[in-house]
C-alpha cells in the first residue's frame, strides 16, 4: 500500500459500528497505531479486535497522559509523531485509531500537518460520534431543520453562556462537577429535557431520559444531549 498514514475513526465502542472502509484498510495496513492511556487502556484497539484478528499486526502503542500539563502533552505528542515517522520511514502504511471520528476531539489532529510535511500522503477515515450514538440510544433528534447545533467540551468554557447559545447544543467529556452542570441546565431552563449518555455501546452503558432528577457523577465517556431553550 506504500507509506501512508491513516487516521481511522473506530466509532463509540460498539465493534459493528466500524464502518467497511475502516475495517478494509485496517485489514490492510502494516501497523495499527493504538492510543494507550493511564492503566494501559487501548480501548480502540479492543474495539477492533472484536472485529477482525490484529494477530498478524504490528501494534505501534503511542501513550498519551491525560493530564492538562501542556508541556508534558507536547512532549508525548512529538515521542508519538517520532514513532509514527519512523514506521513510515521503513515504508510501512500505518492506521492510527481513534474512538468516534478522526476529526472530532481527537488525538490524530496532532500529527496529520507534521506528517504530510514529511512528504506522506494521509487519508482520514470517519467514523460514528458518540454523540450521534447516544442520540440514537436515546431515541431523540440532535437537532431540527434551521437550528445550529453546538458540540462543546463542558468544563473548557463558560457553561451558563454556552448554554444561551440558540439552538441545541451536546456537552462532551465533562470536566465539571455533575451537580454545576445541573445548575447550569436548570438556570437556562432545559434540565428536565436533557438526556445523558454514559458509555455508550460500551459495557457499563447507562442511558438518562431526562436530567430532573439525575445527581449521580459520571465518567469522562459522558454526553449530555441538550435541545433548544425556550425562547
Amino acid at each position: 500500500m506504500g507509506p501512508t498514514f491513516y487516521g481511522v475513526g473506530t466509532g463509540p465502542g460498539d465493534p459493528q459500528l466500524l464502518t467497511l472502509r475502516a475495517l478494509a484498510i485496517l485489514q490492510k495496513v502494516d501497523v495499527i497505531a493504538a492510543p494507550r492511556t493511564k492503566g494501559k487502556n487501548t480501548l480502540a484497539l479492543d474495539i477492533v479486535a472484536q472485529a477482525m484478528d490484529v494477530s498478524d499486526k504490528e501494534i505501534l502503542y503511542l501513550d498519551f497522559p491525560m493530564k492538562r500539563n501542556e508541556e508534558e502533552r507536547r512532549a508525548a505528542q512529538e515521542e508519538n509523531l517520532h514513532l509514527i515517522l519512523r514506521s513510515l520511514r521503513r515504508e510501512k502504511s500505518v492506521a492510527m485509531l481513534t474512538l468516534g471520528d478522526a476529526s472530532m476531539f481527537s488525538n490524530i489532529s496532532y500529527f496529520v500537518d507534521s506528517i504530510h510535511s514529511e512528504g506522506f500522503k494521509v487519508d482520514l477515515v470517519p467514523g460514528v460520534t458518540s454523540f450521534c450514538a447516544a442520540a440514537a440510544r436515546l431515541k431523540t433528534s440532535l437537532t431540527q431543520r434551521d437550528l445550529p447545533l453546538h458540540i462543546i467540551p463542558a468544563g473548557a468554557m463558560d457553561l451558563d453562556a454556552a448554554l444561551r447559545l440558540p439552538g441545541s447544543k451536546v456537552l462532551m467529556k465533562p470536566t465539571l462537577p455533575m451537580q454545576k452542570i445541573r445548575d447550569s441546565l436548570k438556570k437556562g431552563g432545559v434540565l428536565s429535557e436533557t438526556k445523558l449518555a454514559e458509555n455508550v455501546t460500551l459495557p457499563g452503558e447507562r442511558l438518562i431520559f431526562s436530567m430532573e432528577t439525575f445527581e449521580e457523577e459520571t465518567g469522562y465517556f459522558t454526553t449530555l444531549l441538550v435541545p433548544a431553550g425556550k425562547e
